[in-house]
C-alpha cells in the first residue's frame, strides 16, 4: 500500500522574502494573543505585558502599551522598545518595572522569542494580602512551592522619608546612597541596625577614600559599590546579598527562656515544652520572628487566620491573653504598644 505525501497535513514555519513581512506577520501574531489573554481573563489591571523580539533587531522588543484593554489589542496599538526600555515606534507607554523583567529574561535566553506576564483577578487579590497560593486546587497545586511574593520596591530620596516607614522589617534589602541629603547614608545604616533590621544594606557611594567605605561597613552594611558602576554588576551583587541572607537560618531561635525550634515548630519555656493551639503558635512565630519590632494586629490577623474567616481583630486580643497565661510567671512577656501592636520583651 502506497500513501502520499500529500494525504498528510504538515504544518511548516511560514518563509518571508523580506523582514518587513516578517515583522507584519509576528505583530499579527502578538495583538492576536494579547486578545487570547485577555478573553481567558489574564487581563485585569493595566500593567500586563507580551514582548516579542523583533526579527531583524534581536535586542528590540514589541510590547502591547498600558491603558490599553489585552482583549482590545490590535497591531496599530503595539510599540517597540529599545533594550534600555524606552519606545522607540510607537506612541503608547510602558510599565517600566514589567518591562524590566521581560528584557532581564530576553537578554538571559536568546532562543527564548516571547516573554508573557499577566493578570489574573483572583491571584491579584490574593497578592494584596501578601500570602502565596494555598494548594487547595489542580491549578495552585501546579505552582505549589514554585511561587514568590514579589513586594514593590520602595524608592526614597531622603533618609528622613525611610525612617518614617511603619513596618520596615517587611523589606528583603535595602540600597542605601552615603550622599543622602539631610540625614547621612550612614546615620541612615546606624539607625536600621539600632532598629535591628536583618535585612542586608548595600552601600552606593561616590566617594574613593577608604575611610567611608570601612565606617559604612563596620556600622552594619554588607557590601559597598563605587559610583559610577554598571548595572549588571549592581544587580549580581544584589543578587549575592539575597542569596546570603536566604540561606538556610539556624534551627533554633532562642528568646531569653523561649527556644522556637524552626524545623519541629515546637516552642519550650525553661527546657519544659510549651503546648500551644496552632493559632497560638502562629502569633508567638510571628512575635518571636520579629524580635525588638512591634506586630500589628492586622499583619497577625493575617498570620493566623485564612483570608475568608470571619473575624475581627478581637480575636488576636483572645489569642495574646492565651499566650500572656502560657508565659506566665517566665521573664518573657508579651507587651501592648498602643497604636502599633504587640511586642516580645524579656526581662533579664
Amino acid at each position: 500500500m502506497q500513501i502520499g505525501v500529500q494525504n498528510f497535513a504538515t504544518r511548516t514555519p511560514p518563509q518571508f522574502e523580506t523582514k518587513a513581512a516578517e515583522r507584519a506577520h509576528a505583530l499579527q501574531r502578538l495583538a492576536a494573543t494579547c486578545r487570547i489573554f485577555g478573553r481567558r481573563g489574564f487581563s485585569d489591571g493595566l500593567l500586563g505585558h507580551v514582548t516579542l523580539r523583533d526579527p531583524e533587531l534581536p535586542d528590540h522588543f514589541w510590547v502591547n502599551p498600558v491603558g490599553i484593554a489585552m482583549h482590545q489589542i490590535r497591531v496599530s496599538h503595539l510599540v517597540q522598545v529599545n533594550p534600555e526600555g524606552r519606545v522607540v515606534r510607537g506612541s503608547g507607554m510602558v510599565n517600566p518595572v514589567g518591562l524590566l523583567l521581560h528584557t532581564a529574561v530576553h537578554r538571559a535566553r536568546p532562543e527564548v522569542n516571547a516573554v508573557c506576564h499577566a493578570h489574573a483577578m483572583h491571584a491579584s487579590t490574593w497578592s494584596a494580602f501578601e500570602r502565596l497560593l494555598d494548594p487547595i486546587t489542580q491549578d495552585a497545586c501546579v505552582f505549589f512551592e514554585q511561587q514568590a511574593l514579589i513586594l514593590a520596591p520602595r524608592v526614597v530620596r531622603d533618609a528622613e522619608t525611610a525612617l518614617a516607614g511603619t513596618d520596615l522589617n517587611q523589606y528583603d534589602l535595602a540600597v542605601v546612597d552615603l550622599g543622602l541629603p539631610g540625614i547621612s547614608g550612614l546615620d541612615l545604616i546606624r539607625d536600621i541596625r539600632r532598629r535591628k533590621l536583618p535585612f542586608p544594606i548595600l552601600i552606593l557611594t561616590a566617594r574613593s577614600d577608604l575611610r567611608s567605605r570601612v565606617e559604612g561597613l563596620n556600622l552594619g552594611a554588607d557590601d559597598y559599590l563605587t559610583k559610577p558602576f554598571e548595572i549588571e554588576e549592581l544587580e549580581a551583587r544584589i543578587r549575592a546579598l539575597l542569596r546570603r541572607a536566604q540561606a538556610p537560618a539556624r534551627q533554633e531561635i532562642e528568646y531569653g527562656p523561649l527556644v522556637w525550634n524552626q524545623t519541629a515548630r515546637t516552642f519550650t519555656l525553661s527546657g519544659e515544652d510549651l503546648h500551644l493551639s496552632p493559632r497560638e503558635a502562629a502569633v508567638l512565630e510571628a512575635l518571636i520572628r520579629h524580635e525588638g519590632q512591634a506586630v500589628s494586629k492586622e499583619r497577625l490577623l493575617e498570620t493566623t487566620y485564612s483570608f475568608d474567616a470571619e473575624v475581627n481583630l478581637s480575636a488576636i486580643e483572645v489569642i495574646i491573653h492565651r499566650l500572656r497565661k502560657r508565659l506566665e510567671g517566665s521573664s518573657v512577656t508579651v507587651a501592648t504598644l498602643r497604636g502599633l501592636g504587640y511586642l516580645l520583651r524579656h526581662e533579664a
